[in-house]
């Protein structure tokens, strides 16, 4: 089965929305569209509000300028503001955050809850969304 869920950009960690996965099934998440975040004032990606795609990659003004880490206490600090990450938790667990980016598939470990994020530090100053396909391969 296929879902479509929209990852908020100003909404952080768990994300949204919450879909059910289940041990065993092949999942796979290929997401589009762009976001921006909270104003960037060096370069090469700023000064100005660039917008990001669910790989990570920023553009200001059109033009691609490279990507930035997101830092201070984002879910995955080390890896680009705006990239599209998730998390598969279940009772008394977690997988931890990991990348999906614009597409990723991989088999579920755990029955459970899968989250998906805009991995950045300040949520509050962010604008637009990501629309993610979902695709459950049931075993």
């Amino acid at each position: 089965s296929s879902d479509l869920a929209k990852v908020q950009a100003d909404v952080g960690p768990p994300g949204t929305p919450t879909l059910h996965v289940t041990k065993g099934d092949k999942v796979t998440v290929s997401a589009t569209g762009s976001a921006h975040y909270g104003y960037q004032g060096a370069k090469p990606c700023g000064p100005g509000h660039p917008a990001t795609t669910p790989d990570g990659s920023e553009y200001l003004n059109g033009v691609y300028c490279g990507t930035v880490p997101a830092g201070g206490n984002a879910p995955m600090p080390t890896e680009p503001v705006g990239l599209l990450i998730g998390e598969n938790d279940w009772n008394g667990g977690s997988s931890g955050w990991f990348v999906i980016a614009a597409s990723r598939t991989w088999t579920v470990g755990h029955n459970g809850n899968l989250h998906l994020a805009y991995n950045d530090s300040i949520y509050s100053d962010n604008t637009g969304h990501y629309t993610a396909t979902v695709t459950d391969n049931a075993n």
